[in-house]
């Protein structure tokens, strides 16, 4: 693992009654695959329910492929997928989101 965070938080929406807690993870790590080069990442939320407002939960985990490095630019440049999963998106029970999602990253 390359990195890898855990934080915990006190939250208070002052225009909500009560106030909650949110928890958040973020990690990455790079491997490699035969001759290829990987980069699995993302973040994982958890936010307790406040007011009326429900629990929710946002995640988004990636993986890359380090396709610069085919050319000598290793970490420079990279392609692969996000998987995003919303549930209870901004509190509002079943209002839930999954959205796969191609991704393009490149680093100056």
């Amino acid at each position: 693992m390359d990195y890898f965070q855990f934080n915990v938080y006190a939250r208070d929406d002052l225009d909500k009654p009560g106030d909650t807690w949110q928890t958040t993870l973020v990690w990455g790590s790079k491997f490699d695959i035969a001759e290829t080069k990987w980069f699995f990442k993302g973040h994982f939320d958890y936010a307790g329910s406040e007011g009326e407002t429900d629990y929710n939960i946002n995640a988004a985990p990636q993986l890359l492929l380090d396709v610069g490095n085919f050319w000598g630019a290793e970490d420079r440049l990279y392609a692969g997928v996000e998987y995003q999963v919303w549930r209870n998106k901004f509190g509002i029970k079943g209002a839930d989101e999954d959205n796969p999602q191609l991704i393009v990253t490149w680093k100056l």
